[in-house]
């Protein structure tokens, strides 16, 4: 559980509720999928939300909620000591609040589980605030993806975290920092 307070959507009342961040089920898989129209231009089928709960040990989907609201959402992918982020989205009424950084801490602390050597991610060039959050985390650009974006061929970053790099980025000389 998260200590994230939100407002109420509603009015501007605060709402002491705690956000549960727990394994996505077939469940969640219809407001899952109805967020993600919402929030991507080139959203991820209803299925593809079907396909990686049932993909077994490989596939890692979290849901993020608020008393029965959906709040956000995350996707990755696990193979032998590497990780893939490959979809994260917040209720946009809910953003600013950790959402998102919660569900990355889950996504790093079983990557820690897993003994993940390196974890690596796509990000549009333009989304700031999404850029900020992984080097916050200790992702680093290493690379950039020329047209990745199909709905407008916006470039990508690709970004990495292993091993060596804390929080903030800094090289540490070999400390553990994933997970």
């Amino acid at each position: 559980m998260s200590d994230v307070r939100t407002q109420n959507l509603e009015g501007n009342e605060p709402d002491t509720s705690r956000v549960v961040i727990r394994p996505m089920r077939i469940e969640d898989v219809d407001e899952v999928a109805l967020m993600e129209r919402l929030i991507f231009p080139s959203p991820w089928p209803r299925q593809a939300f079907v396909d990686e709960i049932k993909e077994g040990p490989g596939s890692f989907s979290l849901v993020a909620r608020l008393g029965r609201l959906l709040a956000g959402y995350l996707v990755a992918w696990f193979v032998l000591d590497e990780a893939h982020l490959g979809n994260i989205a917040v209720n946009p009424e809910l953003r600013r609040r950790q959402i998102a950084t919660e569900l990355m801490n889950k996504l790093l602390g079983e990557a820690g589980t897993r003994m993940v050597t390196n974890m690596t991610l796509e990000v549009r060039v333009s989304n700031v605030a999404a850029i900020k959050l992984y080097r916050n985390l200790g992702f680093r650009a290493i690379s950039m993806r020329r047209g990745y974006y199909i709905d407008n061929r916006e470039d990508a970053f690709v970004m990495l975290r292993d091993r060596t790099m804390p929080a903030d980025g800094a090289e540490t000389g070999g400390e553990t920092c994933v997970g």
